[in-house]
């Protein structure tokens, strides 16, 4: 997903897309499931890293918390669209995985992680 998605995205466009069997099997389907719940807790982590290193930061990792909290409604969107045509072919609705929530957690971008570690250290 780009930028141009974050703040333009085209739901009919997409709804398209994922209705092309040729563009999309129902294999590629559940995968952009699984990926889409690895991006909405990888968004969601670097919101509340951003919203967390505020002070350290004097406020300039708030820029980039509100850009993750535009992804993830459109991520969110996306992933209602996908479950819709999951819905459509009559093929069972993927399920959210441990495995996307951790991929998740680990994929914290760097900065915020050491504006934290950096926090901690001053801390103690």
């Amino acid at each position: 997903m780009g930028i141009q998605d974050t703040f333009a995205f085209d739901s009919d466009k997409y709804a398209r897309n994922l209705n092309d069997k040729e563009k999309c099997s129902d294999r590629q389907l559940e995968e952009e499931h699984h990926e889409k719940c690895l991006k909405i807790t990888a968004c969601s982590c670097g919101f509340g890293a951003g919203i967390a290193a505020a002070p350290l930061t004097l406020g300039l990792s708030l820029a980039p918390s509100a850009y993750s909290l535009l992804q993830v409604d459109v991520l969110e969107k996306q992933k209602k669209l996908i479950e819709e045509e999951c819905k459509a072919r009559k093929i069972p609705v993927p399920r959210e995985r441990k495995r996307d929530f951790g991929i998740g957690l680990a994929a914290i971008p760097m900065p915020y992680r050491l504006a934290w570690n950096r926090l901690l250290v001053r801390q103690l």
